[in-house]
């Protein structure tokens, strides 16, 4: 189980949401909408445990997030943030190998970055580097997945591909939150605008 109630959190100085309230059970998902800037991003790094809450609380089981030391917190919780930043380009191949991960699965050689192994992650298109850290977060046995922006820069192929794994991941009893502009259309909605109307 995952809930959040009366969560209240922000930027700095600038408040972006006042008491949201969710509450996911296994196999359920939820889709965070909203505009630019209204703080989805910010909401799946408070889910995370990567942000302070103002007020409120966020629960996984029985305990507040804040609650889990790192190395519990990130074995119940994998999350693919929008934009991850690097010091250092990786290859591919060496990303994979630091995470213990295997290059050799259908997923992998699907999600079209097997040929992509010996090129660093600065070189990597958009598309590319979401696909390469939607993998990395699918291998992370978990209960609770989630993905920021997954479909964004992604074609046809490559769209169809991740809702069809986050389908998959429904369907085995994990709870999904992620954001997209477009797509994931059988998924329910949480509409952010709703949680400024009293800031």
């Amino acid at each position: 189980m995952l809930s959040l109630t009366s969560v209240s959190i922000s930027r700095g100085s600038k408040a972006l949401l006042n008491e949201v309230n969710l509450q996911l059970s296994p196999g359920d998902a939820v889709l965070i909408t909203g505009p630019n800037g209204i703080g989805k991003s910010s909401l799946l790094a408070a889910i995370a445990g990567d942000l302070i809450l103002n007020s409120g609380e966020i629960r996984l089981g029985t305990k507040l997030v804040q609650e889990y030391k790192s190395t519990e917190l990130a074995s119940r919780i994998s999350i693919m943030y929008q934009k991850p930043v690097f010091s250092v380009s990786f290859f591919v191949a060496e990303v994979l190998d630091l995470l213990n991960l295997a290059a050799d699965s259908p997923l992998f050689e699907s999600l079209g970055l097997v040929e992509k192994l010996t090129t660093r992650l600065s070189q990597l298109s958009g598309g590319e580097l979401q696909r390469l850290f939607f993998y990395i977060t699918l291998q992370q046995s978990v209960d609770v997945y989630i993905f920021d922006e997954p479909i964004s820069n992604q074609d046809e192929t490559g769209t169809a591909i991740i809702e069809s794994e986050i389908n998959k991941l429904r369907a085995a009893g994990k709870i999904v939150v992620l954001t997209s502009h477009t797509g994931f259309v059988d998924i329910p909605k949480l509409e952010l605008s709703q949680y400024k109307n009293n800031l």
